[in-house]
């Protein structure tokens, strides 16, 4: 898992995305939610399972890369999943 500076996760809900777990997908491994956006691979910075694996907190490098992935959302599995920016 990566890690955060203490400076980096002050700022790191202005650059992160959340992915809510619904009954579709039975377990989200972190390793594979991040392959599963390849376009992104050099600009997530850290992936957050929260709540039990309920939801996924992915910090990326920019704001303008979460709000990019925001609106397009990941395919997991083969299944189409949201993200919501977090501000």
């Amino acid at each position: 898992m990566m890690v955060l500076s203490k400076l980096e996760a002050h700022f790191a809900h202005q650059r992160s995305v959340r992915l809510i777990v619904d009954d579709n997908i039975e377990s989200i491994d972190a390793l594979k939610l991040e392959k599963s956006c390849p376009d992104y691979s050099g600009e997530i910075k850290g992936i957050v399972p929260l709540f039990g694996g309920k939801c996924f907190d992915i910090t990326l490098a920019s704001r303008e890369a979460a709000a990019k992935l925001a609106l397009e959302g990941i395919d997991y599995k083969q299944v189409h999943k949201p993200l919501r920016l977090l501000d």
